[in-house]
Order: C-alpha cells, then sequence, then structure tokens
C-alpha cells in the first residue's frame, strides 16, 4: 500500500466534504492540513 496515495485521496475526501459543507472555508484548510506539516 502506498501511504502517499490513501494520505492524499483522504485529503480529496476531506477536502469534497468541506466543500459541500463550508466552501467558503474549504480552500484554507486544505492549505493548512497540506502545508502545515513542517
Amino acid at each position: 500500500m502506498n501511504k502517499l496515495l490513501s494520505l492524499k485521496q483522504y485529503l480529496q475526501l476531506t477536502r469534497n466534504i468541506i466543500k459541500k459543507f463550508a466552501p467558503r472555508y474549504s480552500n484554507d484548510i486544505t492549505y493548512r492540513m497540506l502545508y502545515d506539516e513542517d
């Protein structure tokens, strides 16, 4: 199993869910999720 792939899929799923419920926050949240790991 490719951990990076599953992480990408998880982030995509989360982003799609956020878009449905809070579209105006989706970009900010996904940006933090993707780049806050430093």
